[in-house]
This record gives C-alpha cells, sequence and structure tokens, in this order.
C-alpha cells in the first residue's frame, strides 16, 4: 500500500470474502482490503534486523497511473501455507 508519493504506508494483509458477504447481505462489496500499518512493519522490521529508509513527503505527487508503475515495481505475493 503506497501513498500519494510512492512511499510504503503499510502491506496489505488479505481481502473480503466478497461471495461470503455478498451471501450473507445480497450485497457485493468492492474494493476492501485489510492492512498492516507502515509504523508496525517498520518495527517488525528493525527488530529482526532490516534497515529501513524513511520516505520523503515533500516530493511531487505521483498520478494514479505512475503510482500503479511504482506499485507493480515493488509488490509481490507471500503466501503462508
Amino acid at each position: 500500500m503506497l501513498d500519494n508519493f510512492g512511499n510504503v504506508a503499510g502491506v496489505v494483509q488479505s481481502k473480503l470474502n466478497v461471495l461470503k458477504v455478498a451471501l450473507a447481505s445480497g450485497d457485493f462489496p468492492q474494493n476492501i482490503n485489510f492492512a498492516i500499518k507502515g509504523a508496525i512493519l517498520a518495527s517488525f522490521l528493525e527488530s529482526n534486523g532490516v534497515t529501513i529508509t524513511p520516505g520523503s513527503i515533500t516530493g511531487v505527487k505521483l498520478d494514479p497511473a505512475d503510482l500503479a508503475d511504482a506499485a507493480k515495481a515493488v509488490s509481490g505475493l507471500v503466501a503462508c501455507q
């Protein structure tokens, strides 16, 4: 999850089960995801020896297309089984 400047603001942890909600409510919710806050992520990484570099909010805000490109460049799926 990125802010308007392309900095990591959090990590998406899961998304709402649309089918389960639709069966229970009759409505199809859209774009509901759950994320871990960036501060909690930073604390976890630092406690495990990972150095982080804080972002900046003094730059230029990215337009949605550039923000999507930035997200694609740093995104990946992590699955635990």
